[in-house]
């Protein structure tokens, strides 16, 4: 969901959603998991995407769900201890 989110076409995806797991993917590599390296450039924009204005609550609500669903279990899958 997290790489194929944000080029579906508009009206398949619930924006929110796509929101959501984009925001899990920022925890996740603020985690040092799945991301490149901590990078000054990096950092910023991990910050800029779990802090940024434009996030809806509903997206924000969806982010916690997923991340307490399935953020220990993509951790495990990717390696990545917690």
């Amino acid at each position: 969901m997290m790489k194929i989110g944000p080029d579906t076409p508009a009206g398949l995806l619930d924006p929110d959603e796509v929101t959501a797991w984009g925001l899990v993917q920022a925890s996740l590599q603020q985690r040092g998991c799945g991301g490149n390296g901590f990078s000054v450039r990096e950092m910023k924009s991990i910050a800029s995407t779990l802090n940024a204005n434009n996030i809806s609550a509903q997206a924000r609500v969806l982010a916690v769900q997923y991340w307490q669903e399935y953020g220990v279990q993509m951790m495990s899958n990717i390696g990545c201890s917690s």
